[in-house]
């Protein structure tokens, strides 16, 4: 029978000598601590890991590309809107050129009659 406080341990049929339980409890509590400290340590190596993909160099990269982006967006946008400007006075001058061209055949075709008569009354 053990003693009081003390634990036998035994593997393999082979008996250990016996152990405080006391010590036991101590070991248990550093294997806590310890393991505590791996999974903090554990967490700080992942917030690092965390923090390194943010880092200023890859937000100042981000931040560029935005810029960028953003740039080439309001350029395509001030472009487009030019071009439907540009389209829509073409289409004014052409509409413009129709009609200078009717009236100046118009114009031809009356002197052409006034002429005729002209030369008719003679």
């Amino acid at each position: 029978m053990p003693l009081k406080g003390f634990v036998i341990f035994s593997f393999q049929n082979s008996k250990i000598p016996l152990y405080p339980t006391w010590l036991l409890s101590v070991d248990i509590h550093v294997i806590l601590h310890l393991s505590k400290a791996i999974l903090s340590s554990c967490l700080l190596l992942e917030s690092y890991n965390n923090l390194h993909r943010y880092s200023p160099t890859h937000v100042a990269h981000s931040l560029l590309q935005n810029n960028l982006e953003r740039s080439e967006f309001e350029a395509r946008t001030r472009l487009g809107s030019q071009v439907e400007t540009l389209q829509r006075e073409v289409n004014l001058l052409k509409r413009k050129l129709e009609s200078e061209e009717k009236h100046h055949k118009s114009i031809i075709e009356t002197w052409e009659v006034r002429i005729r008569d002209r030369h008719s009354s003679f």
